[in-house]
Order: C-alpha cells, then sequence, then structure tokens
C-alpha cells in the first residue's frame, strides 16, 4: 500500500479492506523512505480485494489561500499491490469485449485490450482489435472519438484504420522531442516527425501559451495558435513534419509592467505626502469637531480596508504632514521587508499557497494606503487647517 509522504500531503493510518469474506479495518504500518506500508491481511479477507476504504489519517495541513484557516491536505496514494500471486494481475484484458472507449459517428465500436493488467499497472503499451470482424464506413466524412483516460482508465492514443485484410505495412516511427533550451517562462524543443503529428506539452492546458513552429533555425515561424486538450489536461498542438517549436508563457510579460506600475503609483503616494506644505495655518479646528468632520472618510475605510486602516485614517487627522510621510514609508515598506527576510530564511516553496504565508500583512499595506487617501482628500479641504 503506497502513498506519497510529504510535506505537501496527509498519510493514511488506517483503512477498511473488503474482499471474499467480508471487510475489516487496519491500521497502516508508518511508512518506509519511499511512502510504503506492507499490510498483513486478517485471515478473514480473501482475494481478490473488493474496495479499500481510507478511515483515518495523519493530517497535514496548509493555510487556505482565501480564508487564511488550517486546510487539511489530501491523501494521495501511488500503488496498491495485492502481491504477485494475485489472480486479478494475471488476467488477460482480451477476455472482454469494451463497449466504452471508442465510437464512430456517435456509434460505439467493440474492441478488445490484447495484454494483462499487469502489463496495464506497469504502463505497457496495449494494442487494440475490433470485437467483430469489421466495421462498415461509407464514402464521406466520419467522426472517430475515444473515451478519456481518466473517466475509464485506458489512454488511446493511436488508432488506425485500414481496409480490411489488406496487409499492415511498417509502422511510422513515433514522432521524438528533444529539449534545446529551457527557462520559467520559455521553452525551445527540436521535434523529429515523419508527417502531422500533435505534440503534448505535460502542463495543465491553459491558452497563456503561445507556440510557434519552424521547419529550420532559419525559417520564418507560424503560430500555431491556442492550444486543445490532450491526455485529459495538457496542452496540445498538431505539427506538420519535423522542426523547432517554441513556447512562451506570454501572462509573465505584463509581470515586469504590474511591477514597475506598483512602485510608480508608491512613489506618486509619496510625492503627494511630501507636497503638502508645512506652514502654520492660523484658526486650527477643535480636536472633537476636526474628528466629527473625518468620521465618513474613517467609517469608508473600515468597511473596505479593516481596523487597521480605519485608525490610519483617523491618526492622520492629527499629525502632521512630515509625520504622514514617515508613517506612510514606514508602513509601505515594512510588509516588503517582512517578506523578503521571510523567504529568504524559510524558503517557502512557489506554490498555490505561496501567499497565504503573508496574508496577515494585508491590512499593514491597506493602512499605508488609507494615509494617502486621507491626507489627499484633507488637501482639497480649505477648512482643514493643520500644522
Amino acid at each position: 500500500f503506497a502513498f506519497i509522504n510529504d510535506d505537501e500531503h496527509s498519510t493514511p493510518t488506517a483503512i477498511t479492506i473488503t474482499g471474499t469474506g467480508g471487510s475489516s479495518q487496519v491500521q497502516v504500518p508508518k511508512p518506509d523512505n519511499t511512502g510504503t506500508s506492507v499490510v498483513d491481511l486478517p485471515a478473514s479477507i480473501q482475494a481478490p480485494i473488493t474496495s479499500i476504504v481510507i478511515d483515518e489519517i495523519a493530517a497535514k495541513t496548509s493555510p487556505d489561500y482565501f480564508s487564511g484557516f488550517p486546510r487539511v491536505l489530501p491523501v494521495s496514494v501511488r500503488e496498491v499491490d495485492a502481491g504477485a500471486d494475485n489472480a486479478l494481475v494475471a488476467r488477460n484484458l482480451s477476455v472482454l469485449c469494451h463497449s466504452n472507449l471508442l465510437w464512430i459517428d456517435d456509434v460505439a465500436v467493440g474492441v478488445f485490450i490484447k495484454g494483462s493488467v499487469a502489463d496495464a499497472l506497469n504502463r505497457q503499451s496495449l494494442d487494440l482489435s475490433l470485437c467483430d470482424d469489421s466495421v462498415d464506413l461509407s464514402a464521406g466524412e466520419h467522426t472517430l472519438r475515444t473515451a478519456l483516460g481518466q473517466d475509464v482508465g485506458f489512454d488511446l492514443d493511436r488508432i488506425i484504420l485500414q481496409p480490411k485484410n489488406q496487409i499492415v505495412k511498417a509502422p511510422v516511427p513515433v514522432a521524438q522531442t528533444s529539449i534545446l533550451s529551457r527557462g520559467t517562462t520559455h521553452l525551445e524543443a527540436e521535434v523529429t516527425a515523419t508527417g502531422p503529428t500533435i505534440v503534448s506539452f505535460a502542463y495543465s492546458i491553459n491558452p497563456g501559451w503561445k507556440a510557434t513552429y519552424r521547419q529550420t533555425s532559419t525559417s520564418p515561424s507560424t503560430d500555431l495558435g491556442e492550444p486543445f486538450v490532450v491526455q485529459g489536461y495538457a496542452n496540445g498542438w498538431l505539427v506538420n513534419g519535423s522542426g523547432i517549436l517554441t513556447l512562451d508563457w506570454t501572462p509573465q510579460r505584463s509581470v515586469p509592467k504590474a511591477i514597475a506600475l506598483s512602485l510608480a503609483i508608491a512613489i506618486m503616494c509619496a510625492l503627494l505626502l511630501l507636497r503638502r506644505p508645512l506652514t502654520l495655518q492660523q484658526g486650527r479646528r477643535e480636536s472633537r469637531s476636526l474628528l466629527l468632520a473625518r468620521w465618513p472618510i474613517a467609517l469608508v475605510i473600515l468597511v473596505l480596508a479593516g481596523p487597521l486602516a480605519a485608525l490610519a485614517s483617523i491618526m492622520t487627522t492629527f499629525i502632521s504632514r512630515r509625520a504622514a510621510y514617515l508613517s506612510f514609508m514606514t508602513l509601505g515598506l515594512a510588509p516588503v521587508a517582512w517578506i523578503i527576510a521571510s523567504q529568504i530564511r524559510y524558503r517557502y516553496p512557489a506554490t498555490l499557497d505561496w501567499p497565504g504565508h503573508f496574508m496577515h500583512w494585508n491590512m499593514v499595506a491597506w493602512a499605508a494606503i488609507a494615509i494617502v487617501i486621507t491626507s489627499a482628500i484633507e488637501r482639497s479641504d480649505p477648512t482643514t487647517l493643520k500644522t
């Protein structure tokens, strides 16, 4: 009973096994370095095993991306091996005609899968043959469709149709790819193929990937368009013969622009505070009246950005321009310094949970923004008289 044992998955500690003779709950021993545990079956449970239910786990958690609360990580089972003498493993798959794998013009076509269960478990190639003698097709276009591997357990990668009793020629060589260069957002690979072939890129399907293809290193590139789904999840493109495939993650192009825009806005906020005159004005309001005049601003900020930002807005009403500037710089730079220092210290992995390590700093950044907003509103109000 093999499962992934790392910091990103919980591990099972008790399972219920059902087989011939009934069900029984057993404890899962501590796994070895490969995440494999050997579970001894009770004498009352006989093969074949029909189901395994995970009853108890050693939970590992990660902060939820949105709420920040701990989220229990899933269990990932890699393999269940009932032993070499398991009759199911040695069973020949070709004894069953499958009618849920292939359709032509939305009509199911029965096929035999040639090979054993052991071959399938070891990810060996399996051949197909028709259950019937042949399939009759009329002249014209026909639609051939295969089932999704995630639904039926088999991936049909290639279907060859040929006239009945025709001698099969030598199989077409399988296309080969070799990586020429690779980066975090860019990949270039050489494809060797004798004709049209589908190239699969094993990342989740996303139109952000742009693919271009050229026959040689000096020939012009052709845009392959948006990817289509292959293998149930990955990106796929149809290329014609050998050539050089280039992949680029286009959303990354916006990241430097967003960073530059963020820096520009931060500088503008600092300049906005610095431009306030540091001169003494007459007719200063009483603190009570000044607070009453500014409570609507603080209330709006409280609803949108939280209590710390609202408090910063109120305090801005009573402090000098220089103090407001220093407060903005401190609150604005503190999250940046903390994130950099924490990343250097703890080496958080670049996963979807990465922002969750720093969610508590959001309210500090909002407080800095509240200082700028309140200061700007006061500047436009001629009744605000303050040093």
